[in-house]
């Protein structure tokens, strides 16, 4: 279930690679970019390159560390979903 769309926030795909049977993106989220790795493998294709929205679906912040996963929603509805595993200014 998603939350309502003002909630959603728009990333910006800017680079998406193949690692080990993930994929795994450059994203920019709120002028923060972020590499991201794939929860499992898609069989219909890879992430591409552009604008998509995005729904935070866990965050947990226990002291210097942070755990972070988005549910990356494609135009048709469909959804993927990245752990963050990286972060960059």
């Amino acid at each position: 279930m998603y939350r309502p769309a003002a909630l959603r926030t728009i990333t910006c795909v800017q680079r998406q690679f193949f690692l080990q049977d993930a994929q795994q993106l450059t994203i920019l989220i709120d002028g923060v970019k972020y590499e991201l790795e794939s929860e499992t493998f898609f069989p219909k294709g890879i992430v591409a390159l552009g604008d998509y929205e995005a729904e935070l679906i866990d965050d947990q912040k226990p002291t210097h560390e942070f755990t972070r996963a988005y549910d990356l929603i494609i135009p048709d509805g469909s959804t993927r979903k990245f752990r963050v595993i990286g972060q960059t200014e």
